[in-house]
């Protein structure tokens, strides 16, 4: 199948600090793949480099065949971890923004995710708390029709009834078309919609499989195998 995503060898390092060191790894395109590993083994930052916001010390990646480019870029939609807005705009004036910049965004959707989450769109962006931030960048991040999908952390300070309903606009976009790298500690989640899994260890490849091998492998789901990598 062709690639969606290709990283040959990249290294990257914080004042002498190896964040990511010599990885490689490829996803095929409409693959939901799992980015796992404690905080601190070089997932957020993989991402950033591979939405351009960090650049490698060193190797190359490909997406969709491609060196990185603004018309590549337009087939990206990257979520980060947070979202921390200082200006002083209304949650519906970043969704004006939003259509603006990306010609792939639809502000109608937006505003149907907002109230499916529960979150007024009139709203001032600044001063949301954590979960209300984590409900407006997936109402940014999920408007799309873009092809590959790099989510940093979608559950992250969510409740548990708007966890169940970021899971289900996750499911409903994982069509087997547009491809996901998903960046994850809450494993007990993710496990349910990825197809892969790639465990990330001192900046490292640690381990890569699907749940389904590993389930019949080592006779334990992702969560407890992660235990077992980790904490063993």
């Amino acid at each position: 199948m062709d690639k969606a995503i290709e990283v040959n060898n990249i290294s990257k390092k914080y004042n002498n600090n190896p964040a990511l060191d010599d990885i490689s790894f490829d996803v095929e395109k409409g693959k939901v793949v799992g980015l796992l590993g404690p905080s601190g083994s070089g997932k957020s930052t993989l991402i950033k480099i591979l939405t351009g916001l960090v650049k490698a010390d060193s190797g190359s990646f490909n997406i969709l065949g491609e060196k990185l480019s603004p018309d590549i870029k337009k087939n990206i939609i990257y979520k980060a971890d947070d979202l921390i807005i200082e200006e002083k705009l209304r949650i519906i004036d970043l969704i004006s923004l939003y259509e603006h910049f990306y010609p792939d965004f639809s502000s109608d959707e937006s505003k149907e995710i907002l109230e499916f989450l529960g979150l007024d769109e009139k709203r001032m962006a600044m001063g949301l708390s954590k979960g209300q931030r984590q409900k407006l960048n997936l109402a940014l991040a999920l408007a799309s029709n873009a092809e590959i999908f790099l989510l940093d952390e979608v559950f992250d300070g969510l409740d548990p009834i708007s966890t169940s309903k970021a899971m289900d606009l996750l499911i409903d976009r994982i069509d087997g078309n547009k491809t996901f790298l998903i960046a994850s500690q809450q494993l007990e989640l993710v496990e349910n919609l990825i197809n892969e899994v790639i465990f990330l260890e001192n900046g490292k490849t640690h381990y890569r499989d699907t749940p389904i091998n590993i389930g019949k492998k080592e006779e334990v789901g992702i969560s407890e195998f992660y235990d077992n990598i980790y904490l063993g």
